[in-house]
């Protein structure tokens, strides 16, 4: 296959997407990595792609044989792959798709962050300070241009204190949006890739623009959304960052617009014109022509200025647009033109993290703020259970954790320990009993209780009857009682393959619909592991 150039190099890796897409057997990080890398180049030997992360980089250099597997099988002769980090390039970049599903990224584990150390983040940390009110006063000279005018006026010189005086959309920081900063941000694999792009466009990063970061209420998109705008308000002054919701933009909108002179109506395009960094969450709820309209003027104009745009939603771009009237598809492929990337619902290891720092933030919170009641001491093995009884929601569990540490504190001044009950009452209050977390671990020590097999049996490759029932059991309960996928359930059945498991499962399946002892001793243990 003689292929060089550019062109050639982007039909060669759709071929290799398009490859490792279709192989189940292919780790969900890759795909999306990959998905991210712009190709450049392909001289007949060697392709060569452009990452936008350093952390994508050294995660897809550690898979290089493998992705070289792919390139041999699209090209019929070996290509080795040189991944370079990509340079602030002035096109757009080549992209195949920049959406990734919540499959995408399901299986990305925390140590493809941590094993790059600092490097991915654009400041060490960011740990950021309470950050000052916009309308702090700074003596710094910028280039704006009057952008309702034609393009032929000359451009104005004011100074950075002039443009946050002028335009009314600069607005203070709330005390307690002032706490919502990275560093308070609680990270996992459920939401790892989009925390970092979040923090590369807080950085200046214009790879990813626009950024829109969906999934459902209550996982953290509002976070990452204010702390962007507290990291830029601390670090990048100079720059105007405005965060609406949506639904206040179009109220906005509807005032400027409705029974106005000319002079509001322009001020109100000019002063959007004149923001560096466009944050809108919950752009689901931008609703009517006109205000739609608006918006993607505004979006077209922010993009061909270089400001930065930052949105957030309960579902994908593509989702949106399903049955939206409002969103047509010019709308929808500019929400698709940057970065897009679902944050997902918390399982356990990431419930687990949460609740204790949010344990220990409630103390300190209190202790600093002179707050009294939460004295309450709660055990790990406590917080533990805890994390196993919460519901996906991200500022329940917060709540939740309040309510318990008040509840330890009276116990502890009555004299009493808080345990295992206050814990299952507090959690059905706040979540009831359909949000409870099972792992595998306890999947696998139910049924080798249940039937009497060890843990190197049920695991192993032993073929005996009563095993392999046992082993398609606990495979049954794994794919209902958990948000596993069938390759995730394999690896923790010694390295099963996603066909193996999908056996498992039906042959549980019509056993319990044969065989009625088998399906009562099944749904007890079911019951068992949801209110144990």
């Amino acid at each position: 296959m003689t292929m060089t150039g550019e062109s050639d190099a982007i039909a060669l890796w759709d071929d290799v997407i398009d490859l490792i897409t279709e192989n189940e057997g292919t780790s969900a990080q890759i795909i999306a990595m990959a998905r991210r890398c712009v190709p450049v180049g392909f001289d007949g030997t060697t392709i060569t792609v452009e990452t936008p992360a350093r952390f994508m980089r050294t995660q897809l250099e550690k898979k290089t044989p493998l992705i070289e597997q792919y390139l041999e099988q699209a090209a019929f002769s070996p290509v080795k792959l040189d991944i370079r980090l990509a340079e602030q390039r002035s096109r757009q970049p080549i992209n195949t798709t920049s959406v990734m599903s919540a499959a995408d990224i399901a299986a990305m584990p925390a140590e493809v962050t941590s094993s790059t150390g600092g490097v991915a983040r654009p400041r060490e940390n960011f740990e950021t300070p309470h950050p000052v009110a916009q309308t702090h006063q700074i003596q710094e000279t910028t280039t704006v241009v009057d952008s309702w005018r034609p393009s032929s006026t000359p451009e104005v010189k004011v100074s950075i204190e002039e443009r946050r005086r002028s335009n009314p959309l600069v607005s203070d920081i709330t005390e307690n949006d002032s706490k919502l900063t990275f560093d308070r941000f609680i990270e996992g694999s459920e939401n790892m890739l989009a925390l970092q792009a979040a923090k590369q466009v807080a950085d200046g990063d214009h790879n990813y623009n626009p950024l829109f970061i969906y999934g459902r209420s209550g996982l953290g998109k509002t976070h990452l959304l204010k702390a962007i705008q507290n990291y830029i308000l601390q670090n990048n002054i100079e720059k105007i960052c405005v965060y609406r919701v949506a639904h206040d933009f179009v109220n906005e909108y509807a005032s400027a617009m409705v029974n106005t002179t000319v002079e509001v109506k322009q001020a109100f395009t000019r002063h959007y014109h004149d923001v560096d960094v466009l944050i809108i969450d919950d752009i689901q709820f931008l609703k009517g022509a006109a205000s739609v309209g608006f918006f993607f003027d505004l979006f077209n104009y922010l993009k061909e200025h270089g400001k930065q745009i930052v949105l957030a939603a309960d579902e994908s771009p593509v989702q949106l647009g399903i049955g939206n009237s409002d969103f047509d598809e010019r709308m929808i492929s500019r929400f698709n033109s940057g970065f897009a990337c679902p944050i997902q619902a918390p399982e356990y290891e990431l419930k687990l993290a949460l609740v204790r720092n949010f344990y220990t933030r409630a103390k300190e919170d209190a202790q600093s703020e002179h707050i009294s009641g939460y004295e309450g001491i709660i055990s790990d093995e406590m917080l533990q259970l805890m994390a196993a009884r919460s519901g996906p929601n991200i500022r329940v569990i917060e709540s939740f954790c309040q309510t318990c540490l008040l509840e330890a504190t009276k116990n502890e001044k009555g004299g009493s320990d808080f345990g295992r009950e206050d814990v299952i009452r507090i959690a059905n209050q706040k979540f009831g009993t359909a949000h409870r977390t099972v792992t595998i671990d306890q999947i696998q020590r139910a049924i080798e209780e249940e039937f009497h097999v060890s843990h190197g049996d049920l695991v192993g490759d032993t073929r005996r009857k009563e095993i392999m029932i046992a082993r398609h059991a606990a495979c049954w309960l794994a794919r209902s009682l958990t948000d596993l996928t069938l390759a995730d359930i394999g690896k923790r059945f010694g390295g099963r393959s996603h066909a193996t498991v999908y056996h498992s499962v039906s042959e549980a399946g019509e056993l319990m619909e044969s065989d009625r002892q088998f399906f009562d001793r099944i749904t007890r243990l079911k019951d068992i592991l949801l209110n144990e």
